[in-house]
């Protein structure tokens, strides 16, 4: 294994009965990079990071997360290991304050996790670390809001703030602008921004918004029927006139 890669991919397949889903999909991310994959709708997006954060496991190749194989960890045990995914629906805790959902998050990592009986005005670090994570986010002074009354766009907030109290060293984020109204996507780039100027984290970014990508990426790898046709920096993927093809010729 390569070092200087905090996640690699070699020779993954993914089958769905008799569709090949993913076909030898070698992917390599550097420690610090904000990564994206793009493509057409059903281009295994999606399932590429099911495989990748234990949601399935490949039917051929391997998964390396920080130079271990983790391609038949579950889900749960690779976010002990610091590699964290949210999802295009929002995931939170609705009837929650930000402040609540954001402590629980962080407590599920501490080392008193969740005991019986005890005030959770006891837990004063979990609470500092949460008041952290909603200034990252941008939800500094809303704590005492409860979820369900957020916009959508505080929402995903919220949610990204689900992901960071993990602390994970690698982050998946699927669709983060999904559903967001023109006005609301900055403040959610805003948020990613931000997280990339931490280089203790990683992103890896599945996105539609090809205006988005092209902004705030790295790299980026091009993914058509489960097979990447292309990979580069941001200008050498823009002129490619394969992804050009597969974006233009009728798949989107």
């Amino acid at each position: 294994m390569n070092s200087e890669y905090i996640l690699e991919t070699r020779q993954l397949d993914k089958y769905f009965g008799g569709l090949q889903a993913l076909n030898k999909v070698d992917l390599t991310v550097k420690s610090g990079q904000l990564v994206s994959v793009i493509g057409p709708n059903g281009a295994g997006k999606t399932t590429l990071f099911n495989v990748i954060s234990g949601n399935f496991h490949p039917d051929g190749g391997s998964v390396y997360f920080n130079g271990k194989d983790i391609s038949r960890l579950s889900s749960s045990r690779l976010s002990q290991m610091g590699l964290a995914r949210s999802f295009q629906i929002t995931n939170i805790f609705d009837n929650l304050t930000v402040e609540e959902n954001l402590r629980l998050a962080v407590q599920s990592r501490g080392a008193s996790s969740f005991k019986m009986l005890t005030h959770y005005l006891s837990y004063s670090d979990y609470i500092d670390k949460a008041s952290e994570i909603s200034r990252v986010i941008g939800l500094e002074g809303k704590e005492k809001m409860i979820a369900k009354f957020l916009p959508h766009g505080d929402k995903r907030k919220l949610e990204l703030g689900l992901v960071l109290a993990l602390e994970p060293e690698l982050l998946l984020l699927d669709e983060p602008t999904s559903g967001l109204s023109i006005e609301e996507i900055p403040s959610i780039l805003e948020v990613i921004q931000r997280v990339k100027e931490d280089k203790n984290k990683t992103l890896i970014l599945v996105e539609h918004k090809m205006d988005i990508v092209m902004k705030i990426s790295d790299y980026i790898y091009v993914l058509h029927h489960g097979t990447i046709i292309a990979e580069g920096a941001p200008l050498e993927i823009s002129e490619n006139e394969q992804v050009q093809e597969a974006y233009l010729g009728g798949a989107v």
